[in-house]
């Protein structure tokens, strides 16, 4: 009793937080995509409300946000900005070989694979006709051959870009179509593979690190990605140790990324409790 009380005060202040920061009227495309997953976990509210007056920009890494305000609202214009910014994502040098969305030099950075690839496949998954599949699954084959090696484990040092990799990689398969099982097999060993590498390396995880991880494993618990009875209830604890650290001076692209994360873990609890676990 006393753990769940603890939890409960926990996830209260927690949430507090949360929406008090949304009144500080920062944005980046991290944070506006965790006000639409919790939006979406915990029934609109202020996140809609945060959402509808943000007017987020007409940028490609923007687009997942307006694909969720049309589901959600059913207005066309959200619907009409997506298609201009699917339109555009073929358009861009980024299309050819990636150099728009990540780096693979000397200095590895791949954030914007996390702000970009995932609403390129949705768009080929709810809008297109999945002809630009074998491009987005190209991109992670790049990747994952130049930060994993299966002798050498990861090639990199910098683990907050592969924290980042981890995340487009649960987040296209969430928007891929299952079918396409070969593709779809392959990205979640590239997870799986990271994972394993990045858990061996806990101490020299930063807080942006756990918060991303954290956020990977509940995604990968809750499509069954991971095992639920192994990997939920750390992930919800490494979770946990992050939201003491939050305040109000966090910048808006870790509060977006713990938006994310927080917003996973209530729709991970709740398919849980349907199951009985």
């Amino acid at each position: 009793m006393e753990n769940k009380k603890k939890g409960v005060v926990m996830n209260m202040k927690t949430e507090t937080w949360m929406e008090e920061y949304l009144k500080s009227g920062r944005q980046d495309s991290l944070l506006l995509k965790g006000a639409a997953q919790m939006a979406e976990a915990a029934d609109g509210g202020v996140y809609m409300d945060y959402l509808k007056n943000a007017e987020p920009e007409s940028k490609a890494e923007y687009g997942s946000v307006y694909s969720f305000l049309y589901k959600s609202t059913g207005e066309q214009k959200y619907l009409e900005t997506v298609e201009t910014l699917k339109a555009g994502l073929q358009e861009e040098p980024g299309d050819k070989d990636g150099s728009l969305y990540y780096k693979l030099g000397s200095m590895v950075e791949l954030e914007g694979m996390y702000r970009i690839l995932p609403f390129y496949m949705e768009c080929e998954t709810k809008y297109g006709k999945k002809e630009q599949y074998n491009h987005i699954i190209g991109q992670f084959d790049k990747v994952q051959e130049k930060i994993y090696s299966a002798d050498g484990g990861l090639l990199v040092s910098d683990l907050e870009q592969v924290s980042y990799d981890m995340m487009a990689l649960v987040d296209v398969m969430d928007c891929m179509s299952i079918e396409i099982y070969e593709q779809y097999r392959k990205l979640q060993d590239y997870y799986k593979a990271l994972l394993k590498e990045m858990l061996g390396k806990k101490e020299q995880w930063s807080t942006a690190v756990k918060i991303c991880v954290a956020y990977t494993m509940l995604k990968a618990c809750r499509m069954e990605l991971l095992l639920k009875e192994k990997y939920a209830q750390n992930a919800m604890e490494l979770l946990e140790t992050c939201a003491g650290q939050l305040s109000e001076e966090t910048d808006a692209k870790t509060a977006g990324m713990f938006f994310l994360a927080y917003a996973q873990e209530i729709l991970l609890k709740k398919q849980m409790e349907t199951l009985g676990l």
